[in-house]
């Protein structure tokens, strides 16, 4: 079944939203492919059978509210699933659309109810366990009662190639069903059921003293099985609530939302705001404009491109030089657009400024090719300094130009071999005059660094009078990163704004190190802060990461989804210390 199965199943990447209410049974079945009931007493069924075994053992139960069909507990190996066999034989081909509706009961708060099915689409190993193609209702809040989910299969083959010959399978925690069916018909209230009413959840965590516990994850830019993210993060809402979550972060990237030149299509993210509206959720929108992954078709590489240029290969980079004057525009007019169509919403907690680098902290390049060379391809990327584009060299003599007034200064500083203004270029450490000129080099590389986040700063705060704006840093602050701490969260407080570090793990003295000089700068300056995982955070972790954001006095905690949701011993951990 390989790794699609596990992104179906994973609490990180919930298949999709989900709809409202239990609903009546689907529509009327014109052309039924069959249907199963389960009761205490038995299964009775016509033309689907339920399959027992392998990762499906299947078990009657009496209770809660009546009972029916679930998957046994306590089994080797684990029964996660239930499994199913349509009777009926495809037509040439495969069906046409065929809808699978299920009355579930709704025991606790969880993971999405999915569904899986043998397909005529996708590889040959995909197509046996490929995801639903839409899907209405399957939320788990807790609600203890009965309620119904609807399942689009858009093209099915059912040949019996999953597990035990099943032609599809159900998934979710401790699943309890008492009906089946299988219909070439959509469902009459299918549209009722594809939106999910607020559910009632009393918080586990109470987050204090105007806190912000913001979880990231359902990335815009991808789908779970072809299900958009914004119904995924709907599917969420009661287990972020469950553990006090006032928000969500959500990547807002350049090329989702600008098409074409000065055209802009919003819908993407609308779609979350509606989840927000729906269930008094906060948004921190992360703006990614000149990153790798975020560069529209229009812009890659046509006239006004300039990426990064390492002074090490003298190769350019997808990622943009904050020296380019073309990208500074387009900077400035996407702040002020993004923000007359959302400052209304009622939704944005702040607004998280994703400036440059691989990822959007307010580093220059310093990974290799990951997740962020997926829209246009690998990059010419890696740890280094990144100074050698014409934008660049021409602010570098500038500065130089400011400081040293002519060539005769300049080489009193830094000795005989020091070049003239006009002809200096930026270099690395082994090519440089001297240590003097060595330090003005970083001085100026670490300046322009926050010169363009004090940019973004400003631009921001001109089209969000009120409200909270971070800048998304990273990184331990070598000279090649261009970050100064410091500097930045003085930047910050200049427009009553804050700074975010995203460079927190599961190790608390790691983390305390790695925090200190935005906690402290911050203090210095008057800039609030949040601290931010770098990736993976283990149970312990959890904990460390409380601890260390109390202590610090920082405003916000985030935790990606898998970080806190990704397994049951972290979610007791952030329950139990949470809201200490």
């Amino acid at each position: 079944m390989g790794n699609g199965w596990r992104r179906l199943v994973g609490l990180g990447a919930l298949l999709v939203c989900v709809g409202a209410g239990m609903g009546a049974a689907a529509g009327p079945d014109s052309r039924p492919l069959g249907v199963l009931s389960a009761s205490p007493k038995g299964v009775t069924a016509s033309g689907l059978r339920s399959l027992d075994g392998a990762d499906g053992v299947t078990a009657l139960v009496s209770s809660p509210a009546g009972g029916g069909l679930t998957n046994a507990q306590g089994v080797t190996p684990a029964s996660t699933f239930l499994y199913f066999d349509v009777e009926a034989q495809a037509p040439a081909g495969a069906w046409g659309p065929v809808y699978v509706s299920v009355e579930y009961f709704d025991r606790a708060i969880g993971a999405n109810l999915g569904l899986q099915y043998d397909s005529a689409t996708g590889d040959a190993q995909g197509a046996r366990y490929l995801g639903a193609d839409d899907q209405a209702g399957g939320w788990f809040t807790g609600s203890r009662q009965w309620r119904q989910a609807c399942f689009l299969l858009r093209k099915p083959l059912f040949q019996g190639r999953e597990n035990l010959g099943a032609d599809f399978r159900l998934a979710g925690s401790q699943i309890l069903v008492r009906r089946v069916s299988v219909s070439t018909v959509r469902p009459a209230d299918w549209q009722k059921l594809s939106h999910m009413p607020a559910a009632k959840i009393k918080p586990l965590v109470r987050i204090g003293a105007g806190g912000q516990l913001i979880v990231g994850g359902f990335d815009p830019a991808r789908t779970s099985d072809g299900i958009p993210q914004s119904r995924a993060l709907e599917a969420a809402v009661p287990a972020l609530k469950s553990l006090g979550v006032t928000s969500h972060e959500c990547y807002v990237r350049w090329n989702l939302c600008e098409p074409s030149p000065g055209k802009y299509d919003w819908s993407v993210y609308d779609r979350f705001v509606r989840v927000y509206q729906r269930h008094g959720l906060k948004w921190v929108p992360f703006l990614i404009i000149g990153s790798a992954y975020s560069l529209p078709n229009w812009y890659y590489k046509k006239p006004g491109f300039q990426g990064y240029v390492c002074l090490e290969h003298g190769q350019e980079c997808d990622v943009q030089s904050l020296w380019n004057p073309v990208l500074r525009k387009h900077v400035a007019r996407f702040i002020k657009a993004f923000l007359d169509h959302y400052r209304g919403a009622g939704v944005i907690e702040s607004v998280l400024l994703g400036v440059t680098g691989n990822y959007g902290e307010a580093i220059y390049p310093a990974t290799g090719n990951d997740w962020t060379a997926d829209i246009h391809g690998p990059t010419h990327t890696h740890p280094g300094f990144w100074a050698g584009d014409p934008y660049a060299v021409k602010s570098f003599r500038a500065w130089l130009t400011r400081k040293y007034k002519g060539n005769a200064v300049l080489r009193g500083a830094w000795g005989a071999s020091a070049p003239e203004l006009a002809r200096a270029r930026p270099f690395l450490r082994d090519a440089a005059p001297n240590d003097r000129a060595w330090l003005d080099f970083c001085a100026w590389y670490i300046g322009s660094m926050t010169d363009w986040s004090r940019f973004w700063l400003r631009q921001t705060r001109a089209s969000l009078p009120e409200g909270g704006i971070y800048l998304c840093t990273g990184g331990h602050a070598p000279a090649e990163h261009g970050s100064d701490f410091g500097d930045q969260c003085k930047a910050a407080a200049e427009v009553k704004g804050g700074v975010r570090i995203t460079n927190e793990g599961s190790d608390y003295k790691a983390n305390f190190s790695l925090t200190r000089w935005v906690a402290s700068g911050g203090e210095q300056y008057g800039a609030y802060y949040s601290f931010e995982p770098a990736g993976e955070v283990n149970p312990i972790g959890v904990i460390g990461r409380v601890y260390n954001a109390t202590a610090s006095g920082a405003l916000g905690l985030h935790y990606y989804y898998p970080n806190i949701y990704g397994s049951e011993e972290a979610q007791r951990n952030f329950a139990k210390w949470g809201g200490q």
